[in-house]
């Protein structure tokens, strides 16, 4: 009874307050252009908060107390108008107004300038919708709602792409690393990897992606370089004034069960914050650090970050500046089953494979942008990222290992690879856009890019637990001088990088503002210099014993040096390598009408790529390679509108895919 009460006394409520307004609707009509109706004005109930903005056709309704009010009718640029009116409690008045320019004012002196954020989801959907070529993108909008961590997990969220577990790599329709190209800002970037040609996308933390799009289908403003798709990083820019803090932490439930067992490489004691010292030269780390692994009791993540932005003036030019910074450090732990066969026969068969990995990344990113004047723009980029990696893989421990024609014996196989991977990668970015006039605009860019890639001391011991039920005791295996081994690797690479493009702008606009035609010509001009360098130091230890796989720091003494190891130092091994292209295009965008669009397009291209080497598996160690590789390369690229949302789109290309330089 209470309850049919209490809303009763609501209704009622409600209806006696309702009797206390009435409504003022009506019409706004704009003079200027022969009484349309003017939509978005503003109308306010003069000394109250009480107003409405006019909706596409003009028209307003609002709810006003009784009495005697002023009603103010205001729009941009036009004369604001006052009308005084009186209301009764149910009535409805209206009132129309006709809304003309200010004296002196003339409409095409009322410029409203928007600027679109690619950050956002609407706005990259807009540009994939209006796109000739086939591009998915993704915003950092959407990208802090999913929760991804970095490039590679995010573009895992645009359709057709997958992921390496474990790794940086991505897959496109199937399509991996050779048959793709990665860049950042339309730059090219360097690869981390001596056997892949694009970059580790594990690098690149979200605080620094404004987006990401996947181009499905090739345009000749692109390099040749790529047999499917293009993966291009749109760096973040100034979007609005902030400061902010960002600290977090966390665990993993597959390491927590661990108990403290959590085991790391003893290569980690030389690592601070992912950056590695080196204390020994590769073959002094022999007997100076030990082969063993050590415990970590409370390996917890954590994650740190902060980004600033702010605009100022400086010589009367608008400049914005976006910097983000930030750690972060990570831990996993995997169990499995790893088995392998050569020819149909069993190689390999460990029931009980480890897996201990941290993470830890470091990145600074900065972006400059200079307003000259409207038609007239600078941006600047810096980006640093390291990247230390330690990884910790053991297979054997049980006892219960095989390993085929393994010697002194197959079974009791024990696998343990240590190795701690730094990747150390800088890239600098200048941008520019210059209109020179409606129909003229001219973008280019020019960047220096470094990227170190270094394997420091890896670690390396197979043998075999002799005997698991009655003992520990391990003997070393023997069958070559390289069982027993750390080993060194280092990749460096430095690029120049740049692009000049020219875009005119034909044929009478549309309703949109766009001009349907568009002849785009430029040239892109790409150096990069590689140097690889590889070291492996071995110990044949036939014969020898330990206590147990936890006791092998025992063996590798000076000592036993001198009563029976073998110490093998191996050559070097070392390439050095020069990519240069050079490269013209020209393409052609149109609209013939509302449904059929289009890009039309060539490109010239000249690839010369120059090796030398010194490697151990070539015979006689030297060699050398000069290659050259020249085409036109078309392209074609049609869309068609069967109705809104559903497009019907069609593409053919000629690629390359030139030779790793690695290979």
């Amino acid at each position: 009874m209470k309850k049919i009460l209490f809303i009763a006394f609501i209704a009622l409520s409600q209806v006696l307050i309702a009797q206390d307004k009435g409504t003022l609707k009506g019409l706004l009509t704009d003079k200027e252009t022969n009484n349309e109706p003017l939509p978005f004005a503003n109308v306010l109930i003069k000394g109250t908060n009480v107003g409405a903005t006019t909706d596409f056709d003009g028209n307003y309704s609002i709810k006003v107390p009784v009495g005697t009010h002023v009603v103010s009718f205001s729009f941009l640029g036009y004369k604001t108008v006052e009308k005084t009116f009186t209301i009764k409690a149910g009535e409805t008045v209206v009132l129309n107004q006709v809304m003309s320019a200010e004296e002196g004012v003339g409409l095409d002196e009322v410029v409203i300038k928007t600027s679109t954020s690619k950050e956002s989801a609407n706005a990259l959907l807009l540009e994939q919708k209006k796109a000739t070529v086939i591009k998915e993108s993704i915003g950092a909008q959407t990208l802090a709602k999913v929760g991804v961590s970095n490039a590679a997990n995010a573009t895992t969220k645009i359709s057709g792409v997958t992921k390496s577990e474990g790794t940086g790599n991505i897959f496109i329709r199937g399509l991996g690393d050779r048959y793709l190209s990665t860049t950042m800002n339309g730059l090219a970037i360097p690869s981390d990897n001596v056997s892949n040609k694009n970059i580790n996308l594990n690098l690149f933390s979200t605080s620094v992606i404004k987006n990401i799009g996947v181009s499905k289908t090739y345009a000749t403003s692109s390099y040749a370089d790529q047999g499917y798709c293009n993966v291009d990083i749109g760096s973040k820019e100034y979007t609005k004034k902030g400061f902010s803090i960002s600290v977090s932490g966390g665990t993993n439930t597959n390491v927590t069960s661990l108990n403290g067992d959590f085991r790391t490489p003893i290569i980690n004691n030389d690592v601070t914050l992912g950056f590695h010292k080196k204390t020994f030269a590769l073959q002094d780390l022999i007997t100076n650090q030990g082969w063993g692994t050590e415990a970590m009791s409370t390996p917890v993540n954590f994650s740190g970050s902060f980004t600033a932005a702010n605009k100022f003036t400086v010589l009367g030019k608008d400049v914005a500046v976006f910097l983000t910074g930030s750690h972060s450090k990570s831990f996993t732990h995997q169990q499995g089953v790893f088995n392998s066969y050569r020819s149909n026969v069993l190689d390999n068969s460990f029931s009980d494979a480890e897996q201990y990995s941290s993470v830890a990344n470091t990145t600074g990113y900065v972006n400059f942008k200079i307003k000259l004047n409207d038609n007239n723009k600078l941006k600047y980029n810096t980006l640093f990222v390291n990247t230390g990696r330690t990884n910790l893989y053991e297979q054997g421990r049980n006892g219960l290992g095989y390993v085929f024609d393994q010697d002194p014996q197959e079974e009791g196989a024990f696998v343990r690879d240590q190795n701690f991977l730094q990747t150390t990668m800088f890239v600098n970015q200048l941008m520019g856009e210059h209109k020179w006039n409606e129909n003229n605009t001219i973008n280019w860019a020019g960047g220096y890019n470094f990227v170190l890639a270094e394997e420091p001391n890896r670690i390396r011991n197979e043998v075999n637990i002799l005997d698991i039920t009655n003992s520990p005791l391990i003997q070393y295996s023997h069958v070559g001088d390289y069982q027993q081994r750390k080993s060194t690797q280092k990749i460096q690479d430095k690029e120049y990088t740049a692009f000049i493009e020219n875009k005119w702008a034909l044929g009478a606009k549309n309703e949109d503002d766009d001009k349907p035609y568009s002849l785009n010509y430029g040239v892109n001009f790409r150096h990069k210099e590689r140097t690889f360098r590889s070291l492996f130091v071995g110990v044949r230890a036939k014969d020898f014993t330990a206590p147990s796989i936890d006791d092998l720091s025992e063996t590798f003494t000076p000592t036993n040096f001198n009563n029976g190891l073998r110490l093998r130092v191996g050559e070097v091994d070392r390439y050095n390598a020069d990519l240069d292209i050079m490269a013209g295009y020209v393409n052609f965008d149109f609209q013939l009408n509302e449904k059929l669009s289009g890009n039309l397009g060539l490109r010239y291209e000249r690839n010369e790529l120059d090796v030398t080497w010194d490697v151990t598996n070539y015979v006689g160690r030297l060699g050398t390679i000069n290659r050259v590789y020249e085409s036109l390369y078309p392209s074609v690229n049609l869309k068609y509108e069967i109705k809104e949302n559903q497009y019907l789109r069609f593409a053919s290309s000629i690629t390359q895919t030139l030779p790793n330089l690695k290979n």
